[in-house]
């Protein structure tokens, strides 16, 4: 990250930036020690004990055998795929260039949930289809990972900034520091946000779509 940021500035900031990680890497330290001290501590060691018990406790049999309504799996699968899908359409659609950062926040994390039903079904649909749409959705996770990533850095960066002590030397070369890293990120993360329009289209191309629906709903599978 040191060199990342090094690079985004004009050789008369990087000064700064020696500050900004020599306080980043004191407080990884003392962060570093509550975790270890936490990990000894009379919490955490109740906790262990407490599920040690649990895994090794003896199951109690069940005095009646439980009925099950059990779909079958694939439709399951389907179902729940499939309403996930329309949910990143449904929010990626709504966004447009007025739209807050917040929406394309949302919008990641529907995708990664849609991800995850794709990933865990998989076996249960044809390799190349499902390859295909898991590519298709990686591209537009990369694009939305990048905003976030770019979104979190620049509040990381703003919050140290804040709480830099005016007046000194350390403050006002570090300050320029982030103040550049700052602008820098900014830039970039709109650059982002514009190659999302793009890459939204084509996860929500006609085939890309009617591939879902052929793989996972149930009125097409009734009527085949």
């Amino acid at each position: 990250m040191e060199e990342d940021y090094k690079a985004r500035l004009p050789a008369t900031l990087q000064e700064g930036l020696h500050h900004f990680f020599d306080d980043l890497t004191a407080k990884r330290v003392k962060e570093q020690k509550k975790l270890v001290n936490n990990l000894r501590g009379e919490k955490y060691n109740g906790i262990l004990a407490d599920w040690d018990t649990y895994l090794h406790a003896e199951a109690a049999e069940p005095e009646d055998e439980p009925e099950y309504n059990i779909q079958p799996i694939k439709m399951t699968a389907g179902k729940v795929t499939l309403k996930r899908f329309k949910r990143v359409l449904r929010d990626g659609r709504a966004i447009d260039q007025d739209s807050p950062d917040e929406d394309l926040h949302r919008l990641r994390i529907q995708g990664k949930k849609l991800r995850y039903s794709l990933e865990f079904f998989r076996s249960l649909y044809p390799d190349k289809e499902m390859k295909a749409l898991i590519a298709q959705l990686k591209l537009l996770q990369n694009n939305l990972g990048l905003f976030n990533d770019l979104s979190v850095q620049q509040d990381m960066l703003q919050e140290y900034q804040n709480g830099l002590k005016p007046g000194t030397i350390k403050a006002q070369k570090t300050g320029a520091a982030i103040g550049g890293l700052l602008t820098n990120l900014y830039h970039e993360q709109q650059e982002v946000r514009k190659e999302f329009e793009e890459t939204f289209s084509r996860f929500d191309s006609k085939d890309n779509v009617e591939l879902y629906h052929s793989l996972f709903s149930s009125k097409e599978k009734k009527n085949k």
